[in-house]
This record gives C-alpha cells, structure tokens and sequence, in this order.
C-alpha cells in the first residue's frame, strides 16, 4: 500500500471517529438533535417549535411615527415559512403603496435558534439599506420580545425592540421602538391576523 493511500485512509478514519464523537454514538446512528449535533447539520432544533404558529400568509395594519410628524396609517403583507432544511424562519414583508406610503419598502428578516446562547437569533434587511441584529430569549406567555441595533446605510445605529404579542389564534402585534436620546421612542405598531 502506498504511502498516500495509508494517510488517505488514516484521515478517513479520524473524520469517522470526530463524526462519531460529534454525533454522540455511531457513525451510522443519524442526526440528532442536540447543540453538538447541529455543528454539523441533523434536524431542526426542537426549540423552534413554538415560531411554527407564524408560518403563513398574514394581512397587516401598520402605523408608523415619524419623528415630529404625524403617524402614518398603511398596510403590508407578511409571509413566513421555515427555509433552509426547516432551521430558519423567513419572513417576507411588503408595504402596500398608498398615497400616505409612495415608497413603500420591503424586507425580510430570518429567525432561528443560538444554540450557544440560548435564544432566537433575528437578522433584518430592507430596500431602504436598513438592517439589524437582534436577540431574543423566547416566549415569555404570549410575548417575544426582541432586542437588538438598528443600522441605517449610513452607518448611523441605535438599539432597537420588537416586542412581539400572540393576541389570539390568528393574530399578533408588533411594537417596534428604539433608544433615541436615553429614551425608548415608539416608531412602529403592526397589527396583523392571518389572510
């Protein structure tokens, strides 16, 4: 046998043996569910669970406040649906245009489990440059509440929230606000129920 081949194999092994102490049993006993296992891929996390209740299409009212302006009254559509293997959580949000909203955005923001903290991690991204980070510990009773940055194109930042209230079997709000001059400023109500 050659000396190639004796490494090729050799490593072969050791990658059966890391894939077998990585799985937590034998190479052949299939994903499991747990921190280490999803390092390398197996099932979506249990912890997920409890986010199903959002999969689908949702009709929304929004009001907006703009800083010292009036609030503004508009609509969008929501839909999520888990993606990727079923270990994120995809929501696509389009404002409709109306004559209060002549440049409406679109967005999406993906959730999913940090196994390494404990939470539902939350990444948003919009057409206007608008992206943020957020974090969120889960349910607490029929709140989900998530902390985080808001950063605009230009760099500027601010923390933000979105505290998120199941209000019944189909339908939710969301409250958006963020910390402006040492004080938490609403900048956003959503009301939505499924369509």
């Amino acid at each position: 046998m050659s000396s190639l081949r004796k490494r090729l194999l050799t490593a072969a092994a050791c990658l059966g043996v890391a894939a077998t102490a990585l799985l937590g049993g034998s190479a052949s006993a299939g994903p499991k569910t747990d921190a280490t296992s999803s390092l390398i891929g197996g099932t979506p996390p249990a912890e997920l669970t409890p986010i199903k209740y959002f999969a689908g299409l949702w009709s929304c009212d929004t009001i907006t406040y703009p800083f010292g302006q009036p609030p503004v009254k508009g609509k969008l559509t929501g839909y999520g649906t888990f993606a990727l293997g079923g270990r994120w959580f995809v929501w696509v949000l389009n404002e409709h245009r109306s004559p209060q909203n002549p440049d409406p955005t679109s967005s999406q923001w993906i959730w999913g489990w940090d196994a390494a903290r404990q939470g539902f991690s939350a990444e948003w991204y919009d057409s206007k440059g608008l992206y943020n980070t957020q974090f969120s510990a889960g349910f607490n009773g029929n709140v989900l509440l998530f902390e985080g940055r808001n950063r605009l194109a230009n760099g500027f930042s601010v923390p933000t929230r979105d505290k998120i209230i199941k209000t019944g079997q189909s339908t939710f709000t969301d409250e958006g606000t963020i910390e402006f001059g040492g004080q938490w400023v609403k900048v956003s109500d959503v009301s939505c129920r499924r369509a």
